[in-house]
């Protein structure tokens, strides 16, 4: 594992205590990453009028929590170059939806609340959305990584494949013994990942089964929500479904008692996510640039 990475989600574990110079000295270790990082702050998508041009200025503007989450990007696409072959383009793929997770994910966390003028009451989530949304799927990268002749093909099968999630884990436990959330959280623990994450990775095809802290619980059903709808916007890795397919999924009523006030029913959980559908072709390209098609 790139050890920026390593490094980024041992400062998340207390992300109440992060501050802007200890996150700015990991990236000074990584000079990759300050110019990657640079390259995003000053990127079309945050509209500044002067540019962004010392690390320090950048994690300000960003926030510590966010600086984080595209560092554990850049690091998951550094683990691109270790593959080649048939893997490469599935984990290209693999990236895309997980990059478009993130940006769900943050939404609804972020930016959804704000949008209705709401506070959100799991505060210390900030940030951490994007980096869970990342994430999510990190044991399909541990199947591909360990077992490239078998996964590549299974995951390229259901990259096309409009069957259900619940098959493709049937399908992986027969090959590998484990489905992918069970071999994601084994790796995030033994990794020493921040619990949050961890159960982020373990949970988010099934939020409605954990049980403890509320935050977490919010956490996970976000995450749940913008891995339904990357896949049914166009940013599917494996199962993509249609809109009308997506909406029927019971997570989004389970989901309601963390949306704003105003977003009381599924229905407007609904259109409020699929409204980003704009925004995410671009977010997405922006993030995984060497990756265009």
């Amino acid at each position: 594992m790139p050890e920026t990475l390593m490094e980024a989600l041992v400062l998340s574990k207390n992300p109440e205590q992060i501050d802007p110079t200890s996150v700015t000295k990991m990236l000074r270790k990584d000079p990759l990453a300050v110019a990657w990082l640079l390259r995003m702050a000053n990127s079309s998508l945050h509209g500044l009028r002067r540019a962004i041009s010392s690390p320090e200025h950048a994690v300000v503007m960003l926030g510590s929590m966010q600086v984080i989450g595209l560092v554990v990007g850049m690091s998951m696409l550094k683990l691109r170059s270790a593959l080649s072959g048939p893997a490469g383009p599935s984990f290209n793929r693999l990236i895309r939806h997980s990059v478009a997770t993130a940006h769900l994910s943050r939404f609804l966390i972020e930016e959804l609340p704000a949008q209705h003028g709401a506070s959100n009451p799991n505060g210390y989530l900030k940030g951490i959305g994007f980096t869970a949304g990342l994430l999510h799927d990190f044991g399909k990268i541990v199947l591909v990584y360990n077992f490239p002749d078998k996964a590549v093909p299974l995951y390229d099968h259901y990259g096309l494949s409009q069957d259900d999630v619940a098959a493709l884990q049937e399908r992986e436990r027969l090959l590998f013994g484990c489905d992918h959330t069970e071999a994601g959280v084994f790796a995030a623990n033994k990794l020493d990942f921040p619990d949050a994450l961890a159960q982020a990775i373990h949970f988010h095809h099934r939020p409605e089964q954990l049980a403890g802290d509320v935050g977490i619980k919010h956490l996970v059903a976000a995450t749940t929500l913008a891995d339904l709808g990357a896949r049914a916007m166009g940013h599917a890795f494996t199962s993509p479904c249609s809109q009308e397919m997506c909406a029927t999924d019971p997570a989004w009523a389970y989901y309601l008692p963390f949306a704003p006030s105003a977003i009381d029913t599924p229905e407007a959980l609904i259109e409020a996510v699929f409204g980003e559908r704009e925004n995410l072709d671009p977010q997405v390209q922006s993030f995984t640039p060497s990756m265009a098609a």
